[in-house]
């Protein structure tokens, strides 16, 4: 992870997303950490189920027991949807303000053992227009990045233009 650390020091990128899913990491992750610190770069694991930041409860003891001021997270509102975790969307983003550095927009909604892909707007998916409320709300001045799902009917560029169009009417 310190080579990737340099590597992304080394072309100005500020953030790299780890993942924690095990104890036996965290002091791994607490090392990189400090490695990061010493060139300005932060470690922010994405929001993610099956891992020790999957639920807002997690992330929380993750940031304490980790104790890195450059260990924070990468929101992604969708998996707590299909954990059918609370607290979730706005209210969770809120909950972690302090230690949220980049926010990821993908769309998903549960299906029967399973999850979909689905365009922003979709009403069982991510209330975006929540979230970007409460981003700005909270003074979130970070990156906001996307990441699309697998959608069977739709070509990547379809699919972009969907969330262009849907995130560009939230950024006010």
């Amino acid at each position: 992870m310190c080579k990737l650390i340099d590597d992304a020091a080394s072309i100005g990128c500020g953030h790299v997303q780890p993942s924690v899913g095990e104890e036996s990491e965290i002091r791994w992750i607490q090392r990189a950490c400090d490695h990061a610190a010493e060139r300005g770069v932060r470690l922010c694991p994405q929001l993610h189920d099956k891992t020790l930041h999957d639920t807002v409860a997690n992330c929380k003891q993750l940031f304490d027991t980790v104790n890195r001021e450059n260990f924070g997270l990468n929101f992604e509102a969708s998996h707590l949807i299909l954990q059918e975790s609370k607290p979730r969307g706005g209210e969770a983003l809120r909950v972690l303000s302090d230690k949220v550095f980049t926010i990821c927009v993908q769309n998903y909604r549960k299906a029967e053992g399973s999850s979909v892909a689905v365009l922003p707007g979709d009403p069982e998916g991510v209330n975006f227009g929540e979230i970007f409320d409460v981003a700005r709300e909270i003074g979130f001045d970070g990156f906001v990045t996307h990441m699309s799902g697998s959608y069977p009917d739709l070509d990547n560029l379809t699919v972009c233009k969907s969330y262009v169009a849907a995130l560009r009417s939230l950024m006010r």
